[in-house]
């Protein structure tokens, strides 16, 4: 799962009245994994035990989580930043990473024979992501962004080679739940010295808070579009 774009706009609704942005970053890539998990589980099972693991894969943005704005949304009823005045850029961003790494958590503990990859690809060049920008900045970026690319990014092939490693290895810590960037480094959002908590144990606790908030979240949000359950999750669909 890959989709997404850059845009300068501030919350922009669809039909169901949610954000687009939000819709492609987050919504719409867990409403396709849980529609997609019989399938999944079908070929765990296949596999046996010790064989090869089926899986999930969201290129966005691990480890530009932010589990303060996270939570303080998440107290005020507001994770879909639909209150006045608090939907920007930055906190679209954050809220749709965390809810991202937190929800694939949640899977991760309920589907052991499944791996999940949040990763995060860097700067790469050539991927459309500008196409919602005014004209002007698309044109200085089809200028701009191959020379970043070659000064801050990294090539298109390497990185496709280092997701695909990621896929079958869990990375260092091995697992079924690898947060990171696609070279295996990269900030961990389970990790307290990214989260800003004094010790592991806190965190782990305040994540497990705020993972299941997220949970209960999208559930609510896929309930008001659609009222049909999938996957025995307790979780709803998004009208198709």
């Amino acid at each position: 799962m890959s989709a997404g774009y850059l845009t300068l706009k501030g919350r922009d609704e669809n039909e169901e009245g949610l954000d687009r942005k939000m819709t492609i970053n987050y919504y719409g890539r867990m409403r396709l994994l849980l529609s997609l998990l019989p399938s999944l589980r079908i070929a765990a099972r296949e596999n046996g035990e010790g064989g090869f693991k089926p899986s999930v894969l969201s290129i966005l943005a691990a480890g530009r989580e932010s589990a303060a704005i996270t939570k303080t949304l998440m107290e005020e009823g507001n994770l879909d930043l639909s209150k006045p005045g608090t939907f920007s850029p930055g906190n679209c961003e954050r809220v749709t990473m965390s809810s991202s790494s937190l929800t694939l958590e949640e899977l991760s503990l309920r589907e052991k024979n499944i791996r999940f990859t949040h990763v995060y690809p860097g700067v790469v060049a050539g991927t459309g992501i500008m196409r919602e920008v005014p004209p002007i900045l698309r044109g200085v970026w089809s200028v701009l962004g191959p020379v970043v690319g070659m000064v801050a990014g990294a090539k298109a092939e390497d990185v496709g080679e280092g997701i695909f490693s990621l896929l079958h290895s869990g990375g260092k810590e091995g697992g079924n739940l690898f947060l990171g960037q696609w070279d295996g480094a990269g900030k961990d959002f389970r990790k307290a010295k990214f989260a800003g908590c004094k010790s592991q144990e806190e965190w782990d606790k305040e994540r497990d808070s705020l993972r299941q908030g997220v949970w209960t979240w999208l559930g609510q949000v896929m309930g008001r579009v659609k009222s049909e359950r999938i996957n025995g999750l307790g979780l709803w669909s998004v009208e198709q």
